[in-house]
């Protein structure tokens, strides 16, 4: 009976050590990983807010925004810590209808994330194209042009005209 304490003890000792080297296999590669990416985003310098304007200025949505709309108007934010934001847009003043180039650099990842939106008619009739098919939006939709009559309400299949 004496010895059952010193093997449960000891069976005690030999679990404890086999958990702990079951977490150093499995967590240890993680936790270093991880360590290691912070270093390098630490050892990056700070984008400055000319870097980000020009990688704006160098994205192909940008590009076609200007290409298509010359007069097109922007506004510019930065923030500290490698984070801007830009602006793009173009107005049909006759009819309200507008476009917009929505821009954001994110220093964590290095990439810029864009977003085209074309609102027509005060909002009610909204557009948007995210990401990858940004660009061909932009060459591509009338959204300025189109005329939408406030009577018109809009199902998934069919537009009804409501008598007047």
């Amino acid at each position: 009976m004496e010895r059952l304490p010193k093997f449960a003890i000891y069976l005690g000792m030999v679990i404890g050590m086999t958990v702990f080297v079951l977490f150093l296999v499995s967590g240890l590669p993680y936790i270093l990983e991880q360590s290691i990416n912070n270093w390098e985003r630490l050892d990056r310098s700070d984008a400055s807010e000319e870097e980000i304007r020009a990688k704006f200025a160098e994205h192909p949505s940008y590009v076609a925004m200007y290409e298509r709309f010359p007069d097109a108007r922007e506004e510019f934010s930065y923030r500290e810590g490698d984070n801007g934001m830009m602006s793009v847009g173009v107005m049909n003043f006759d009819n309200g209808n507008r476009l917009m180039l929505n821009m954001y650099y994110n220093a964590h990842d290095d990439r810029i994330n864009v977003s085209a939106d074309c609102n027509a008619d005060s909002d009610s009739h909204r557009q948007i194209a995210d990401g990858l098919f940004a660009e061909d939006f932009i060459r591509n939709t009338n959204c300025l042009e189109l005329e939408y009559d406030s009577r018109q309400v809009e199902t998934q299949d069919t537009v009804t005209v409501l008598p007047d």
